[in-house]
Parts: C-alpha cells; structure tokens; sequence
C-alpha cells in the first residue's frame, strides 16, 4: 500500500505493480475533483484530503490492505480452479487413452509412463497380480522404466507379503509414501531392497506406492513411482538427489489413485477383450479343422494359405522400394 502526493512520479515497477494488482494506491490531494484514474491511467484505491486524521489515515491503509488479501486470495483460488481443470482433462484424456488401448504391452507401457508424468516421477514400475498353476496369488514384476540411468529388464515374481513394498501395498490395499527409502522406520514390516542401487549407481529417495485396485475393490495390481522432481525435465545424478527429488505432494498422490482406479479398469477389460479373442479363434481354428477333415486333399489347406499371407504382408512391410514403402501392417493386422 503506497500513500503519495498526486504529483509524484511513479516508476515503472510501480506501475507494473498496479496493473498486476499487487499494489493499491492512495493519493494525498487537495484537489476537489476525485477520480479513481490519475491522468497517467494508474489506477487508485482511495484519496485523503487535508487535514488529514490518524484515524483516515489508519481506517483508509486497513481497507486498502483487507481489498489487496481479498484479490490475493481470489487469484489464489482462480488458480487452484485453472489447476484442477486441467488436471481433470487431464485424467479425462488418460482415460480415454487406456480405454481404446488393445495391446496389453502397449497398455502397460502407457499406464506407467501417465503415472510418472502426473506425478513428476523420475522412475516407476508396474506389478500385476497373477494365480499360477500352485493356486497362490503373487505380483509379477511387468515393466520398469527410469529417466536417469539404463539397466537391462527382467519379468521375475515377488510374493504377496510384507516383506517388499509392492507386496505389502497388494496385501493391505493401502497406498504407501515413504518420504526417504534408506529411513524407513524400524516399526515397519517392510524393507526397501538397495540392490538396484548399488548395482547401477542409482539414489532412490521418494517413493509411492498405490494398489490398482477394481470396481470390486479387488487388486489388480501396483504402480510404484520413485523420486518426485522439482524439475519434471531434469535427469538426475546421484550428487544431485538430495536436492532436487521431494516428497510426493497430496495433490499429485491423489492424481495417481484416480489414475490407478481407471488402470485397473482397463488392464480388466484388456483382459476380458483378449480372452473374447481367445475364444474366437479357438471357434475358427475348430471350424476349419472340422471342414477340412471332410476332405483329406484339402487338409491344412487354410492354414497354409494363412501362413503365405502373412509371410506375405511381412515382406511387403519391410520393402522400401516406391512401390510398397508406404504400406504398412500393425501387429493386429497381422493377426486379422
């Protein structure tokens, strides 16, 4: 709040402060005339006239001052409103990401990677629940992906218990933050495995963990995000952990439940879509081996001719040459 003589000067700073409504003017003026408006455009909150009493002087800076909170607290919440929009369209485009997705790989992959940038995670792995031949449930360790560092992949399975993280989350069902992975309090059942650090040089810090859970509140499986950075587009360095990665803020963890719930969603429906496909094909293959059984010169007919075809599209996707380089087969193509 600036009180000044309706002569004075101002700078651009303070004019730049007033146009960005940061700064409320209060002009000391004789004059009989009152604008809201000087002649140089600057907006003004208020006038004192001479004499001039403590009590206008004080009564005039406290409104000036409530008004100036008043729009600070309004941006404030414009903001929160502009943010929550576009983090719900946001999601809203996720959603419809996952949804139209066929692949289960190409899901999977998409799934991690929208959770690593709603979340500002520097790396992240997916586990889905599984029941093998033995009847017990347990977490197969699907796909890692990592910003900073490149490590070789391997699927392998963990136990749903609370001896890892990802386990423990798939048992209890509840999302898990830990703000520092090497200080996880003694009270704990679990413990966080260094292995991948010290074989790659790596500094895990932030961690979360989230079931994906289904409408039936079953666990599908866990998206395990690690080290939030301040800086999305930063590759970070083990020197550089300590200040740059931070907690996961709530705004973000609650991103990532929505998030989870639309992912086990989709990863349900991939299945049901692949066990739908599933059963067609068994219904053709089964319908042509019937029709050709009729006919022993005609047996392994169709197969041979589904073979050739897509021997075929193979080549003429790898040509280069003009007459075939703009034709291409995608991975369902080539099943059709």
């Amino acid at each position: 709040v600036i009180i000044a003589h309706s002569a004075a000067v101002f700078s651009s700073q303070v004019r730049a402060a007033v146009e960005k409504n940061i700064v409320r003017l209060i002009y000391l003026t004789a004059a009989k005339t009152l604008l809201p408006v000087d002649a140089r455009g600057i907006s003004i909150f208020g006038f004192l006239v001479p004499p001039v009493q403590p009590a206008a002087v004080r009564s005039l800076v406290n409104a000036a001052w409530e008004n100036l909170q008043l729009a600070r607290r309004q941006a404030g919440l414009e903001q929160q409103l502009e943010r929550a929009r576009t983090e719900i369209d946001q999601l809203n485009q996720i959603g419809i990401a996952l949804s139209t997705q066929r692949d289960r790989e190409s899901l999977i992959k998409l799934i991690l990677q929208k959770s690593r940038e709603i979340t500002h995670s520097d790396a992240g792995s997916l586990y889905l629940a599984e029941e093998p031949d033995s009847g017990v449930k347990c977490l197969r360790f699907t796909i890692a992906q990592n910003d900073s560092v490149q490590f070789p992949f391997e699927e392998f399975t963990i136990p749903i218990d609370a001896s890892s993280l990802a386990g423990y989350v798939a048992l209890t069902g509840e999302e898990l933050h830990l703000e520092d992975a090497y200080q996880i309090p003694p009270s704990l059942p679990f413990r966080f495995n260094p292995k991948f650090d010290q074989d790659s040089g790596y500094r895990t810090k932030s961690i979360l963990v989230v079931p994906m859970k289904n409408p039936h509140g079953e666990i599908i499986g866990v998206v395990q995000l690690i080290n939030c950075k301040r800086n999305p587009d930063l590759r970070l360095e083990r020197h550089t952990v300590a200040r740059e990665v931070i907690p996961f803020p709530e705004g973000r963890r609650v991103l990532l439940r929505s998030l989870a719930s639309q992912a086990a969603v989709a990863i349900e429906n991939n299945r049901l879509y692949e066990s739908v496909e599933t059963l067609f094909e068994g219904f053709v293959k089964a319908s042509v081996i019937a029709i050709e059984a009729r006919d022993p010169a005609t047996c392994g007919h169709s197969l041979r001719v589904a073979d050739l075809t897509v021997g075929l599209a193979a080549a003429v996707d790898r040509d280069t040459s003009p007459a075939f380089r703009d034709i291409r087969f995608s991975r369902s193509d080539m099943k059709e």
